[in-house]
């Protein structure tokens, strides 16, 4: 018995070893990234992803080719990268103050993004306009996705939103009244041919509706939360 206790504490302190080394190199590496994402001073980009959008537009006269790297930032704003002159900044757009997490998209000469602070903003791709915000009620975490028309978009308190892309006006939600019971997170996907916008929520379900209306076509039940 006592040379089971001894193997058995021995066990047990190499284990809290282990463990207090694992806790060391966590701590190193979020360290690390730290220090090379800029959380000590530089400008943080931030998770919203990149959309890099080709265009082209008639200066004087005369058709000029565009390549536009598009990205969202921490503090709030959109930032426009020109990458046929050596990446040179643009332009960078404060919208509301708060982190873009989504991704921007672009569909004809229009972008559109939301913010955490619960907007669906609509701009130029060459900033000539003054941004159209759109307030959904809750907090933005995922990407727009436009398609039919429409900008489709979730919020934290459980509602898919419907907006008509030209005037940024809502369309219809789902549902109509009231909020499911958890958040949407993910980003929607659009099937145009089908005429369908499909999503998935922390509610554990799966959604398909039809994009001209909000009205349920079909739903599924997971076994966890669906965050992407």
């Amino acid at each position: 018995m006592i040379s089971i206790t001894i193997w058995r504490r021995s066990k047990i302190k190499k284990k809290l070893k282990l463990a207090l080394l694992g806790k060391l190199a966590l701590i190193l590496i979020l360290l690390t990234t730290i220090s090379l994402t800029g959380c000590t001073g530089v400008a943080k980009l931030g998770w919203a992803g990149t959309m890099v959008y080709e265009y082209t537009a008639e200066v004087e006269g005369v058709d000029v080719d565009h390549a536009v790297l598009f990205v969202g930032t921490m503090k709030g704003e959109l930032a426009a990268y020109d990458l046929l002159n050596a990446h040179a900044p643009l332009w960078a757009l404060p919208l509301d103050g708060t982190a873009l997490f989504g991704p921007p998209v672009a569909s004809g000469d229009h972008i559109y993004i939301g913010t955490y602070g619960g907007n669906v903003y609509k701009l130029a791709v060459d900033n000539s306009e003054a941004p159209v915000p759109a307030p959904m009620g809750d907090q933005i975490v995922g990407g727009v996705a436009v398609g039919s028309d429409r900008v489709f978009v979730g919020t934290s308190d459980g509602v898919l939103h419907a907006l008509n892309a030209d005037n940024m006006e809502e369309a219809w939600r789902y549902p109509d009244e009231g909020t499911l019971t958890d958040r949407i997170w993910g980003t929607p996907i659009v099937d145009e041919i089908g005429g369908m916008v499909y999503f998935g929520a922390f509610d554990r379900k799966f959604y398909a509706l039809d994009a001209s209306n909000g009205s349920e076509a079909w739903t599924f039940e997971a076994r966890g939360a669906i965050a992407g």
